[in-house]
């Protein structure tokens, strides 16, 4: 019961999700508003109107909404990468792009990544727009990203939303396609039949209770913000009932009460905010004690002899076939300039050679996976020279030993 109650004061009993979607070339707003009774979900409406303001108009009263921006100013890729780190893969996705210029949002099936951006100058120009009409937007998601969250939950290999078409092997996600043509698919999502109409709008209004977001991006901060003012809003809202339910009563204990509970509630606040920005600063400078730290351990580990024994166990592992032009140990991943610092690929050989034997080559790649200090080894480049001669790049990535 007094889980029941806080789930309520904290977040109410209905769930308003809205996607700002674009189907045949034409804008449009999806919507869906979940209500919670007991331990289930039930949709109370469904929303389906051609603009903003006409979701403005038909709501008669200020309301909390989840957003999922999905239209045309939402630009979605597929970049296949080994790199786990955002910025990597955005630059794969788009290579010049301005990060301060743009939101991102980045959903991964291992070295599969689909990477969403979104101008911020119009992300600002929506949540003004609901602003002004005294409306709170308490989460931002880009695209079709928030379609991981209820993959699981369906029972398909092929997923349609409003302008999508989501492409599933064995529950992981492949594909996301455009599609231009408008239908309607009926999903059941653990017990609740939806379409696929409003299959991320739903998606977006379960963040405020599940927040199972499996998606990397730089909203991380904003949504933050957006979520804090949102539980500051419905705290005040909740306190102004009950403060004037109290005020028919006793209104000067309630006088006495509100105004001391205000000024701790913004003490607290401030406290919060001033914590929040010592607590990133502290995580900012230990991160990059951190990695110093790191790479001059990792250098001192990987001494001269180590290297020595490794590069022995490769060379003695060749066969005739396989003769070795190149091989670098750690190698340096950029250019070295003066003043910068020099980046090295660590725990990393590279062995660049010629064969005329790719079936000896193969066997000669499963021989190195076998000893003990090798954690992968990828083929980075494998080229036919000739008919009977080929040239060959391999990555070695060793293991922290």
């Amino acid at each position: 019961m007094f889980k029941q109650l806080g789930t309520y004061l904290k977040h109410g009993n209905q769930f308003y999700g809205i996607e700002l979607t674009t189907i045949n070339n034409s804008s449009c707003v999806k919507g869906i508003i979940l209500k919670k009774q007991k331990n289930t979900l039930d949709i109370k409406d469904t929303i389906e109107v051609t603009s903003l303001e006409a979701l403005f108009s038909r709501l008669k009263t200020p309301q909390s909404f989840s957003l999922v921006i999905n239209n045309s100013n939402v630009i979605t890729k597929k970049v296949e990468s080994s790199h786990n780190e955002p910025e990597k893969i955005l630059f794969s996705a788009f290579p010049n792009i301005q990060m301060n210029d743009f939101w991102y949002e980045i959903i991964s099936e291992k070295n599969i990544h689909f990477v969403s951006i979104c101008r911020q100058d119009y992300v600002r120009l929506i949540q003004n727009q609901f602003k002004q009409e005294k409306h709170t937007i308490h989460s931002i998601s880009l695209g079709n990203s928030l379609i991981k969250t209820l993959k699981s939950w369906v029972n398909n290999n092929i997923i349609e939303t409003t302008n999508a078409c989501i492409e599933l092997d064995e529950n992981k996600i492949q594909n996301i396609n455009a599609k231009n043509s408008e239908f309607t698919k009926q999903y059941n999502i653990n017990g609740i039949k939806l379409s696929n109409n409003h299959i991320l709008s739903a998606s977006s209004a379960l963040q405020l209770i599940v927040n199972n977001n499996y998606s990397v991006s730089n909203l991380e901060e904003l949504n933050t913000e957006l979520k804090s003012n949102f539980y500051s809003k419905r705290f005040q809202k909740l306190f102004l009932i009950g403060g004037l339910a109290t005020i028919f009563n006793l209104l000067l204990i309630n006088t006495f009460f509100f105004n001391h509970y205000l000024k701790e509630v913004n003490l607290l606040r401030e406290t919060s905010s001033l914590n929040l920005a010592s607590k990133q600063n502290m995580i900012a400078v230990s991160k990059g004690v951190e990695e110093k730290k790191k790479i001059v351990e990792d250098i001192q580990k990987n001494g001269s002899s180590r290297t020595t024994y490794y590069l022995n166990s490769i060379v003695k592992s060749l066969p005739s076939s396989i003769l070795l032009s190149e091989t670098n140990y750690q190698p340096i991943t950029k250019r070295i300039s003066e003043g910068k610092t020099i980046e090295q690929n660590l725990n990393t050989i590279t062995v660049i050679g010629i064969t005329n034997d790719s079936s000896q080559f193969s066997t000669w790649l499963n021989e190195l996976e076998t000893f003990n200090w090798v954690n992968s080894i990828a083929i980075i480049e494998y080229t036919d020279l000739t008919k009977t001669k080929s040239s060959f790049n391999i990555k070695i990535e060793l293991k922290n030993v």
